[in-house]
This record gives structure tokens, sequence and C-alpha cells, in this order.
């Protein structure tokens, strides 16, 4: 019993098989008649190891499980909250094993009401899972929400309600009483304690699934804030819509629960097998567009097709992107070339980061660039303007730059290589150098230059973002500001960042210890740019 959402990635099939697995697991250890805490922890621990999402639903049925435990004195307080020590304590070195703990704040990110659960996905196939139903208008992001039953188990499902409704009692005899609706009825049969607890856990997943932008089909019928207790969580998982599977297997058996109760073993056999044919049937646009997909082997065509770059793969241990970043351009072919000839690389696309490790890598390349010093192990490719030509102004008589199938790149010291066909890199054409010089606390301009753009790397994510600051005039303040692109928001972004007051030159430093000259004057930086004793600026 899968959720077919388990499969429309190929390549996450194993693990949300796993995370199928383990939560159906965690449902049938809160149904079991005796409470086993050895079995809880194991499957706890096994959560951990999986997936940190799938942890958060196992440790809210363990949860739920121990208040159904100990309604019906299963359990008593002192062995439920030792259990739970036991219990978070494992969870807690499992994590620190595994890392969880290294990334800190950055554990959290946004998206919470983006990846939701729409009300009507339980009913709607996304294309390919039915050819009956029509598929549904959503919102971008809402794939993360999928939970199609299936159209067999929606007729399982209305059959289901039809037959509880006719309160004819269950097959072996037995009759439920005391509700008016028989389907409350059968579902609380003889055990009310025991399905409360996980009645109130399923609709508290479900409000959390949809989030807290309602939203059905393409319309969103309601929105309000959260909480501010609430917000961190909602930033940790944001992906709010995969918390309907557990709710999405409860439904299933609830469904196969009603129809063995209310008719005779034969019949609810019959009718699922009915209905199973029918939903394969009726799915199988995608069991053909998935045996297509594993008919054959996935071809990859990769952009690098120069035979150059097997010689630098055989030349160079890492590729060094400039500048990296989460998810930076082309890391998917670069990741995929560094793989295939087992190099290091400094870029790929992983869910959450360090920022402030990456930015710390970020500094180092970009310092080593305007340093000049190169690792002669490392194949540089440049992703950012102005470091490219900064790299192109102090090339060394042995260094190869320029521009392989679409890509910068500066190989160091490929001009010893005397087997090496170096015209197959495309040679960049060099600026004629830059109007300044660089030293550990100033950047001196030449009279010459004017107006400079800057890349300030500490205050940005993305390559393009600049604090344009212009040659000030004889007299007055100039004030710079950061410049935002493609929308990318900033605490500073509309703050004055630097202010700048040009005097005769003299030997002066601010407090920063940083100081910036344009011909015979200094432009003195009242904002601070040190980076670890180095000047952040990058000429563009």
């Amino acid at each position: 019993m899968l959720n077919p959402g388990d499969e429309l990635d190929i390549g996450k099939t194993f693990k949300f098989h796993q995370e199928s697995n383990t939560t159906l697991a965690a449902i049938l250890l809160y149904f079991s008649r005796e409470f086993s805490a050895r079995r809880w922890i194991v499957l706890l621990a096994v959560s951990t190891l999986i997936h940190a999402y799938l942890l958060a639903m196992v440790l809210a049925l363990y949860l739920t499980d121990l208040v159904q435990r100990g309604s019906s004195r299963q359990l008593s307080v002192v062995n439920a909250l030792r259990c739970t020590a036991v219990a978070g304590l494992s969870i807690a070195a499992i994590m620190w094993a595994a890392g969880y703990f290294m990334l800190g704040a950055d554990a959290v990110s946004g998206g919470f009401g983006v990846y939701r659960m729409n009300l009507l996905s339980p009913v709607d196939p996304d294309d390919i899972w039915s050819a009956l139903l029509p598929n549904q208008d959503q919102a971008p992001g809402a794939y993360e929400g999928f939970n199609f039953l299936g159209s067999g188990m929606l007729v399982l499902g209305l059959i289901a309600v039809l037959a509880a409704a006719g309160n004819k009692g269950p097959a072996n005899g037995r009759v439920v009483t005391g509700s008016s609706w028989p389907l409350a009825s059968a579902l609380l049969e003889g055990s009310v304690p025991r399905m409360v607890p996980i009645l109130v856990l399923s609709v508290l997943l479900f409000g959390y699934a949809i989030s807290n932008r309602v939203a059905i089909g393409g319309q969103e019928l309601l929105s309000y804030p959260l909480p501010a207790m609430a917000q961190p969580l909602a930033d940790t998982f944001r992906s709010s819509g995969r918390f309907f599977w557990p709710v999405y297997y409860l439904a299933y058996l609830a469904i196969f629960y009603l129809l063995f109760t209310r008719l005779s073993a034969r019949w609810a056999a019959a009718i699922c097998a009915v209905a199973l044919v029918f939903q394969v049937v009726d799915s199988n646009a995608a069991r053909e567009w998935y045996r297509t997909r594993f008919a054959r082997t996935p071809e990859w065509s990769s952009p690098l097709r120069s035979a150059m770059w097997d010689v630098l793969a055989s030349r160079y241990r890492k590729i060094a992107v400039v500048l990296p970043h989460n998810a930076s351009p082309d890391w998917k072919v670069l990741s995929r070339f560094a793989a295939d000839h087992r190099m290091a690389i400094n870029t790929g696309y992983f869910a959450r980061i360090d920022r402030a490790r990456e930015q710390q890598a970020g500094r180092r390349v970009a310092t080593s660039i305007i340093a000049n010093r190169l690792d002669a192990d490392s194949l540089y490719v440049f992703q950012d303007d102005g470091l490219w030509k900064r790299a192109l102004s102090q090339l060394q008589p042995t260094d190869v730059a320029g521009t392989l199938d679409g890509f910068r790149i500066v190989a160091p010291h490929l001009r010893d290589c005397m087997d090496c066909n170096l015209e197959a890199i495309a040679t960049a054409a060099k600026d004629g150098g830059a109007d300044y010089r660089y030293d550990p606390v100033s950047i001196q301009f030449t009279s010459a230059e004017r107006g400079h753009a800057y890349t300030v790397h500490e205050w940005s994510r993305c390559d393009e973002s600049s604090a344009m600051m212009p040659s000030p005039t004889a007299t007055g303040v100039t004030n710079a500001r950061f410049c935002i692109c493609n929308g990318t928001t900033s605490a500073r972004s509309d703050q004055p960042l630097m202010r700048f007051r040009r005097q005769p030159l003299r030997q002066r430093r601010n407090r920063q210890g940083c100081r910036l000259r344009d011909g015979g004057h200094e432009i003195v930086q009242l904002t601070s740019l040190l980076i670890g004793g180095q000047v952040s600026d990058f000429l563009q």
C-alpha cells in the first residue's frame, strides 16, 4: 500500500518507499495490543537516519501512542516519562552523529504556505494517475502536497461510507450502538480511548499540511498569520504537504476496516479486487510512463563535449567554482563531471546549508583570486564577472585562461603541459588590466579611474548584487546603496551602507583601518568592509 506520489521522482523512489514503510510501521505500533518502548526507539532511530520530516511524523505518532496508553492505564506517567527521556536522548545522539546540528539557525528556510497540500489533493490525479478524473489547477509548489488516493480507493471509500451509514452492524454479528452517526461508531467501536488521540493527531496533521494559506484548486480560500511561537517550526518543516502522509495511510486503513466489518469477508474481498483492477486500468498512463522510463537507462548529454575536459580532469584534483553558492549556475553539469572523474568540487545542491560557511568559502576563493594565489591542483570555473576580469588582469605566464564549451576557466600552469591542445580553449581577451593596485589594507586607483562598481560578497547571495560607489565630487558626501537583483531582499536594502568623504591625501585611516584612494585624494570609508583583515570589495 503506497502513496502514488511516492513514485513521482525516480531518484527519490527508494527513499520514499522507506518513508512509507516506516510510517506504516509506526501506525502498526500504535494499534498493537501492547506498548513496546524498544520497538519505538528502534523505529525513531531509523527515522532519524532517513529524513527529518519522517522523524517528525513518527515522533508525533509515538507521543500520541503514549497518550493513548496512558489513558487506557497500560502505561503509568512515570514510565511514560522514562520512555520519553530514553527516546529523546537516543534521537539526540543519532542526530548529533548524523550532523543534524551542523547547520544551527540555518536549518530554517522559507516556503511554508507554498509547499502545501491543496484541499483537492486527495482527488487530484496530477494528469497521469487517472484517465477519468480531471486534473486540478494548483499553485506552484503544491506538488509537495500530492496525495491522490487513487480512483479505486475513492470508490471503496464511497462504498465504505454507504455501508457504515446503513448501520447494519459488523458482519460477524457484533452490533455497534451508542452513536447517532454510524461511521463514528464503527471507527470508535470498542476503544474510544484508543481512537481519540490518533483522530486528534490526524486533524492536527491535516491542518499543518494545508498550512496557513488554505487553497482549493487554484483559489486561495483564506490565509492567516502564524503565531510567533509556531514560526520556527514552520520555517524548519516548510514542505507541509508531506505531513498528510500518516493521515493518508490511516484513511486507507479506515476504508478497509469499514468494508471488512460492515460487509461479509467474501463480498469485501470481491469489491476490493474489482476496485484494484479498476484503479490499475484507470492509472494506465502512469504505468506506461514509468515503464518507458525504467525500460532504458537514462542518457546524460553533457554540454562539456570537448576532449580537453578529460585532459583537465587528469591534471587537476579539484574544481573551484568562482564564486561558490548552493545550487549555483550549472551545478549539475559541473558536479556530474567532478563525480565521473573523482574530483572534489565546491558547489552542489543542498536542501539546507550553513550560510556563514558558504560566505566563508566565497571569501576564501575571492581572496585567493584577488591576491593571485591560485591552487596548482584546482581548475577554476568563473561565474562572477568581476573576479573573472580580475583574474585575467594578473595571469601568470604559465596559466591558461579562456572559454571551453561556454565555461570560463583558468587553468594554473597548464602551459607547462607540452602535449595539451591549448588551442581548444578560446583565449579570453584581456581588457588591459585594472587601473588600480591592491594590498591587504587598501585599494589604490589611478587618476584615470572615475566610477567604480563593487560586488560586496558579504552582503549578497547573488552574483549580480552590487554596491554602487561613484567617484566623489570635490566636495560633499556620497551615499552608496545596496543594489538588489532578481527581487532578492535584504534587511539593509533600504539603508545607506557606505558613506565616503573626499579629502587631501595624507597618512590617515579610519577606525576600521580601511582606506581607498582616488588619484591625489583619499576616500575615507566610514562603514567597515573588512573581513578577516582583508578588503572585501571586488572590482567588476
